[in-house]
This record gives structure tokens, C-alpha cells and sequence, in this order.
């Protein structure tokens, strides 16, 4: 027969016609089949013969066949002495699965390949592979995420082989995955079983930790099922600490802590695996071996001398020996010597696979100095680890002498201070353009004093100069000169004295007399006159705007208010002992004033003074000097009359007085007026009362006569009751 195809599961009938027109027709010893080569025992086939006259015919029943069943056939008939005979071979073709894919678990990330292998008597068409959900039976879409389909044909064996491999695990890939062929010849499909996949990641998170710090490992197993029987090991060796599993059923992650029942050790810092049960997938995963990773300081800072004013830098690398990334540290700069923390700039870093921690000392002062070490702690760790200490000096200027204003006359007292790791010499500097080295003695003093490391220089001198002046100090230590910055001092001073002031006794108002001094917050002005402060806000009044104080007499002028005036200005300023007073010169308040003003001039003419000198009473005036003009005016005839005028330096009077060579025999008017001028604006006048005659107005007249009698009559201006 020609070949035979067959389908797995079906009966098979082979047929063999043998010729018997032998000598001995119908009789045969043995009938035998073989399949490939071996033969077909009883009870494996059923074997008949029916001898006919012409022929014998055998048959072979191949029952519910199975792909082994696929081979070459043939039967051989033995006849007695005369031999046997070999029928020709007949090809079996069973079409169906060889072999079906198997189950199948992978890592996340991973890749997976299904082997699915058919019979094939023809190379067309090819198997195809399709997907379903593990739950349901229902085939999904055959285009399967991420995967790649080969197909290969064996035309030796007439074998399909078809491979599915699906890249990059996801969780969604978990499913059942079969493999169908279609048979055109005989127009059946077959399909392989289904082969499941099971999607898992174990792993152990990287972990990190240092001696004598406690420490919890983390595993996490992903899969669409919880995982069991987790297993920790460490070196290979099963661990027995206290072990906690949680599984979340939403994200398909059983998480395990092992929390490690001491402190770490340094046979701690080994490496560390999982392994878990998945049930439903029947598998065992175990995760990748992870070495723990030890923190330790990689660089230790290193001190050094920094100068006061500048910057300097300490450095302190750490970090794991392995684990590329950990939880954010907390690092703190210490000083040893005090436990102080440092509060300044600290630049931390992330430097795979550690951290760098920069102390930034800037700007650098005498209290950075000390020996400083680098701490770091853990998130979710006890204890910490230390960086080696590093000393730290600081060099320089400290605190410079300070800038003020200066009394002019006063005592200063200016400071420097420095930190030096040597005692140093100091030298102080003055002047602005070309600084002059101040040295001690005439009133000048430098004291110097040293301790440990701070040096201290103070200069104390009287600040004479009127005009702003500089210093500045310069501190060597071994070969290294220290600067200060300047201290710029401007004097207060009396910039403008009182000036002489002329005023007539009662005046409203007498002044202002004014002074300036440099203005200044803290200046007040305070008057006197002679060694008297001026106090009586009823006599006087004060003032002071922008450093100019400002008295005036207000009340009841006279006189007594002639004298010195002088202003003090004062300053309350600290810090440098260059607080102090200035005084002013004196500024003269002089009062115009006539002194001697009869108000009523009697004048007794009796015989015998006519024809004789007379002299109005005088009048005197007192001011600061000589009065400029002294003039006499009134109604009556001056013609003959002259005035004078003379001054007593001594008591600053200026006696004026009007005479006549020959005094009339009236003086009778409406009086006489003295008009004293010292300036243009200081003038004062006043008036002589009209004088009143008391005596003869009329005295008898000589007459010469004869025989007859003689009158001589006199008159008498007045009451003379008492005559």
C-alpha cells in the first residue's frame, strides 16, 4: 500500500495480498509484521490469514494509534523448506503533537521559551501560538505582547518545531500559552495542552549598614500569588533570626524583613539570598545573592591654619563599599574639645557610591578653631560612625580698632586683637596719606598682653588734632604680618565762638548770643556766664538746631545782665573713652545804660552869679566803651554854650556835660536833651527835666537922679515864703 496518514486517536488497517501459486498453496508456517524493524508480537497487533486458492491475505489493525505508531511497515510470510517472502514497505504518518511546551516561570525583566514540536508531512502551513487567561479556557488575541514567533522544519524526521519567546517579563504575561497546527491533507487541527506561566522577581534590596549598628534585610517577591516557606540565608547557611512576611494582595509583592537579633558584626558584611514557594506555580524561586555593604568613612578631613577673615575647608568622604544608593544620611561637624556643632555652611553631596560632606568655614573666626570630627547617621539605624579628628587654627586680625568721632582734646583708648600661634610683635600706625609709626611715651601708652593664642594691643593717647586722622595696627607672628583695618577718628570741636553783643538796659530782649559745635547725636549745649550755668527759663531762653545752641536774654534787660557768656558743648559718646565737653570762648554781653539822669534841676540866681560859668549836672552812660557821640539838644538858645565829653576806662563810663562861660539870666525851655551814640544801632537818649529858676528875675537898675525920690525895685520868681 502507499503511504498512510493518520490521525492520533484513529484506527489503522494494513493489508497484504500474498501470492501462494507455490507447490504447497495452502500452507504457510508464520506470518510476521514489523514496524521499523521490530517485529509485532501477539496482543500488540492483530495479525489473521486467509489462504484463498490463488493468494494469502494478512492484515494489521493499528488501534486508537499514537504518534509513535509513524513509521515504515512490512510483513514477512514464511512457506515450510521453501523460504520466506518480504512484502514491500508501507510508510504510517500519524499526524499530531510530538511534543507539547511545559510549564514555564520567569523573572520579571527576563525572557521565556515555549517548545512546541508536530508531525509534519508538509511544510505548509506553519503552527501558530496563541494565549489565554489562566482562569478561563477562552483563547485571546494571538498577537502576544513582546514576543517573537520561529518556526522550523525537519524534513528528515517531517517535524514542525515552533518556538514562542516572550521578552521582558511583565506581570500581565502570566497565562496559558498553546501551540495549533493545521493539517490541510487531512483536514483536522491539533493543538498542543496548555503550558503555564508563572512571572516572579525575588530579590533582596540592597542593603548597607556598619559595625555595631543594627540592621534589617529587605526581600520582596513579586508574583500573582503569595509566597511561602521563605527561606533566608546568609553565606548559604539558613538564618534563624526573627523573620516578619507581609503580603499585599493588590500588587501581587510578599515582603520579608529579617531583623538581625544583635548589632553588626563584621562577619555581618557578607552576602545574603531568599528563597520562597509559589504554590500555584509550583516552583521555587530564590533571589539574586546580595553582598552587604559596609559604611565607612573613605577620607578623613585634614586641619590646617586658617587666617581670621578667610576661608577654609574640611573634607570627610563616606560611604558603602557596594550599594550605589542609600537613604540620605544626617551629618553634624563636632568639635571634641566642647561638643559644640558647627552652625556654619556644610555642603553635603551625593559621589557615587558615597557622599562627600564639606565644613565650610568662612568667614574664618578665632572660635572655629579646635579639633573637629565628622559624624554620620543613618535613617532606620542605631548608632554612627566618626571621621578621625582634624585641628584647626585660626590666624589674624580679630577685632580691628574701631571708627568715632573724638572730643578733641579727649582721651582715646583703641584695641586690637589677634590670634597668633606665636606671641607677636604690634606696631601702631597714624595718619591718613603717610602712616606715622606711634610710639609710646608724652601721654601715648601701648599695653600688650598674650594668652594661649589670643594676643590683645591697646594704645591709649589724647587726641589733639583738629582734623580727622587714621590708625590702623599691624600684628607679626613668626614671618607673617597681620593688617587692621582703619580706625577713622573725626574730631568735635568748637567750630564757631561767641560774638560781642550790644544792648540797651530795657530791651525786650537782649542777643542771641550763639556758638556752634560739630553736631552729633549725643551733643547738648549748655551757657553760663562766669562760672554760673545758666538755668532760668524765665530770664533766658536756649536753643539748639543742626550743633548751633543759641541764648537770649528775654526778660527785664538791665544792667546786671552786662558780662562774659560762654557755651560748653558736650558729648556723651562711648567705647573709646573719647567722650568730653568742649568750651567755647567768651562772648560779651554789654549793656548801654545811662546812670546818672537828674530829673529835676533847681537853679537859685542870686546876686552877684550872673556873669559867671555854669554847668548843666552831667550825664553818664555806661556801656562797653567809649560812647561815639555825646550830643546835647534843646529848645532853649545853646549858642553859648559848650559840651564835653570824657571816659573812665576803669568803670566804663562816659560823662557828658553842657556848660556856659557867662550863665544867662534865663534858662527857662522845655529842657535839655543828652543823646549818647556808641554804633549806628546802640543808641540811648534822655532828658533833663525843665529847669525851674528860683531867685531874682529882675534886680534893680542903677539910675542917676536929683531932687526927686528914687525907686529901685528888684522881682523874685516865685514862692519865697521862707526868705
Amino acid at each position: 500500500q502507499s503511504d498512510i496518514v493518520g490521525v492520533v486517536g484513529s484506527d489503522i488497517v494494513l493489508t497484504l495480498n500474498a501470492d501462494t501459486n507455490g507447490p504447497d498453496a495452502t500452507t504457510y508456517d508464520s506470518i510476521i509484521w514489523y514496524h521499523d524493524g521490530k517485529g509485532i508480537h501477539s496482543g500488540i497487533v492483530n495479525q489473521a490469514s486467509t489462504p484463498t486458492a490463488a493468494y494469502t491475505t494478512t492484515s494489521l489493525t493499528l488501534s486508537s494509534v499514537i504518534i509513535s505508531d509513524t513509521g515504515y511497515y512490512w510483513c514477512v510470510i514464511t512457506y515450510g523448506d521453501i523460504g520466506a517472502i518480504t512484502s514491500d514497505t508501507t510508510r504510517v504518518f500519524i499526524e499530531g503533537v510530538i511534543s507539547h511546551p511545559v510549564h514555564t516561570a520567569g523573572d520579571l525583566g527576563e525572557s521565556v521559551t515555549f517548545t512546541a514540536v508536530f508531525t509534519g508531512k508538509t511544510t505548509t502551513p506553519a503552527p501558530t501560538w496563541a494565549k489565554k487567561a489562566l482562569t478561563t479556557g477562552a483563547l485571546s488575541d494571538p498577537n502576544i505582547p513582546r514576543s517573537t514567533i520561529t518556526q522550523a522544519y525537519d524534513s528528515s524526521t517531517l517535524s514542525w518545531t515552533s518556538k514562542l519567546v516572550i521578552s521582558t517579563l511583565e506581570t500581565d504575561d502570566e497565562a496559558a500559552y498553546a501551540c495549533k497546527i493545521i493539517y490541510v491533507s487531512s483536514v483536522h487541527m491539533e493543538m498542543t495542552t496548555d503550558a503555564a506561566l508563572s512571572v516572579f522577581h525575588a530579590a533582596v534590596e540592597p542593603a548597607y549598614g556598619f559595625v555595631g549598628s543594627s540592621l534589617t534585610l529587605t526581600a520582596k517577591i513579586t508574583a500573582n500569588e503569595e509566597a511561602t516557606n521563605i527561606v533566608w540565608f546568609k553565606n548559604s547557611a539558613h538564618m534563624t533570626d526573627t523573620i516578619n512576611n507581609v503580603y499585599d494582595v493588590g500588587t501581587g509583592v510578599t515582603t520579608s524583613e529579617i531583623v538581625f537579633g544583635s548589632a553588626v558584626s563584621a562577619g555581618d558584611i557578607t552576602t545574603y539570598k531568599v528563597t520562597a514557594v509559589l504554590d500555584i506555580a509550583k516552583i521555587i524561586v530564590q533571589s539574586p545573592e546580595i553582598t552587604l555593604s559596609q559604611i565607612t568613612i573613605t577620607e578623613n578631613p585634614t586641619g590646617g591654619d586658617y587666617i581670621v577673615g578667610g576661608q577654609g575647608t574640611l573634607t570627610c568622604k563616606f560611604g558603602p563599599s557596594t550599594v550605589s544608593t542609600f537613604a540620605t544620611p544626617t551629618i553634624k561637624w563636632v568639635r571634641t574639645t566642647d561638643n559644640f556643632e558647627f552652625a556654619g555652611t556644610i555642603e553635603d553631596t551625593f559621589d557615587d557610591p558615597g557622599y562627600t560632606s564639606l565644613m565650610k568655614i568662612f568667614p574664618a573666626a578665632v572660635g572655629d578653631a579646635g579639633i573637629w570630627k565628622c559624624v554620620v547617621t543613618l535613617q532606620d539605624f542605631t548608632g554612627s560612625i566618626e571621621s578621625s579628628t582634624a585641628t584647626v587654627t585660626v590666624s589674624g586680625i580679630i577685632t580691628s580698632p574701631t571708627s568715632d568721632n573724638v572730643v578733641q582734646g579727649a582721651l582715646v583708648t583703641l584695641s586690637c586683637v589677634a590670634s597668633t600661634l606665636t606671641e607677636p610683635t604690634v606696631v601702631w600706625k597714624e595718619g591718613l596719606s603717610s602712616e606715622n609709626t606711634v610710639t609710646a611715651g608724652s601721654g601715648t601708652s601701648i599695653t600688650n598682653t598674650y594668652s594661649g593664642t589670643s594676643f590683645t594691643s591697646v594704645l591709649i593717647f589724647q587726641y589733639t588734632v583738629s582734623t580727622t586722622d587714621t590708625y590702623v595696627c599691624e600684628v607679626t607672628d613668626s614671618s607673617t604680618t597681620y593688617t587692621s583695618s582703619k580706625a577713622n577718628f573725626t574730631p568735635l570741636v568748637i567750630t564757631s565762638q561767641p560774638a560781642a553783643v550790644i544792648a540797651k538796659s530795657g530791651d525786650s530782649q537782649a542777643g542771641p548770643i550763639s556758638c556752634t559745635a560739630s553736631d552729633h547725636s549725643s551733643l547738648t549745649i549748655s551757657w553760663f556766664k562766669g562760672s554760673t550755668e545758666l538755668t532760668d527759663t524765665n530770664k533766658y531762653s536756649f536753643s539748639t538746631t543742626s550743633g548751633v545752641g543759641e541764648m537770649t536774654v528775654i526778660n527785664d534787660v538791665n544792667i546786671d545782665d552786662a558780662g562774659d557768656y560762654y557755651c560748653k558743648a558736650e558729648y556723651a559718646l562711648n567705647g573709646n573713652f573719647n567722650g568730653g565737653s568742649l568750651t567755647s570762648n567768651s562772648g560779651t554781653l554789654d549793656i548801654i545804660s545811662i546812670v546818672d539822669e537828674p530829673s529835676i534841676l533847681t537853679l537859685l540866681f542870686d546876686t552877684g552869679i550872673f556873669n559867671t560859668a555854669y554847668s548843666l549836672p552831667p550825664c553818664v552812660a555806661i556801656g562797653p566803651k567809649e560812647a561815639d557821640t555825646a550830643i546835647w539838644t534843646s529848645d532853649a538858645d545853646l549858642t553859648a554854650t559848650t559840651s564835653t565829653k570824657t571816659y573812665d576806662p576803669n568803670t566804663k563810663k562816659t560823662t557828658t556835660t553842657l556848660s556856659w562861660a557867662s550863665i544867662p539870666n534865663d534858662l527857662s525851655g522845655s529842657g535839655y536833651i543828652c543823646t549818647i551814640t556808641y554804633d549806628a544801632n546802640s543808641v540811648i537818649t534822655f532828658r533833663m527835666m525843665e529847669p525851674t529858676s528860683k531867685g531874682f528875675v529882675t534886680h534893680p537898675t542903677s539910675v542917676v537922679q536929683s531932687g526927686t525920690a528914687v525907686t529901685f525895685t528888684a522881682v523874685v520868681d516865685g514862692s519865697l515864703s521862707s526868705i
